[in-house]
């Protein structure tokens, strides 16, 4: 049990750093000399960052955050083994819910991060393609018809849970239930931090995406 609870505390340690490191901060800065959490919609994201910084800060953004989780999930396999000898089945789930936890509230950056998508995206990629592969199917499905981001992330994030729970009984997935709780806690924190956008969509004021130049720098 020591070895599971070491194996454990690290994993969520290493998955909490690894996802505080909020790259759409470092990426605004490089490119424009500001904070992204002071331009926009305030928020450390990569669709704030696309819609104020420009198209190459976000895929470097969005890699960036897609990267950390992956590193997190793979991290946590990894300690798991080297502390118990096998492979335990939750232990991904540690990391990446771990760095979507850091992501939102970054200890480098005054807590004050992102709203969780990149980096709970980064952590199903590693866990199970074929269930994020579906959810980017219901986020695309939605952007085409809305061509708003926030509706279309909720959407994607409202569908993990569903999405688990049918692919993983669908194939006997012993551990389905456990799966299905992970996703839904990540749908759940998605949520949450939309709230400003869900207020927005419910007064017919959320904007959908336009991209704009990037800002030149004064210096």
């Amino acid at each position: 049990m020591a070895k599971y609870l070491i194996a454990g505390a690290l994993s969520a340690l290493v998955g909490y750093l690894l996802g505080s490191i909020c790259f759409a901060v470092p990426v605004s800065k490089a490119f424009i000399k500001k904070d992204i959490r002071t331009v926009g919609s305030k928020n450390a994201g990569m669709t704030n960052v696309l819609r104020c910084v420009g198209a190459p800060a976000a895929v470097l953004t969005l890699l960036g955050d897609l990267g950390k989780a992956v590193v997190s999930v793979l991290a946590a396999n990894a300690l798991f083994s080297y502390f118990t000898g096998k492979e335990v089945f939750f232990a991904g789930y540690i990391g990446g819910i771990f760095a979507v936890v850091g992501h939102l509230f970054p200890v480098w950056f005054k807590f004050k991060g992102g709203k969780g998508v990149m980096a709970a995206t980064g952590m199903m990629l590693a866990i199970n393609p074929t269930i994020c592969l579906l959810a980017l199917a219901i986020f695309l499905l939605v952007f085409t018809f809305t061509h708003i981001i926030s509706i279309s992330s909720i959407s994607a994030a409202i569908a993990l849970p569903i999405i688990n729970y049918v692919f993983l009984t669908l194939t006997n997935d012993p551990n389905w239930i456990f799966f299905t709780s992970a996703a839904a806690l990540i749908a759940i924190l998605v949520v949450i931090m939309h709230k400003e956008n869900i207020k927005r969509l419910l007064k017919g004021t959320e904007k959908p995406l336009v991209i704009r130049r990037r800002e030149k720098s004064k210096e």
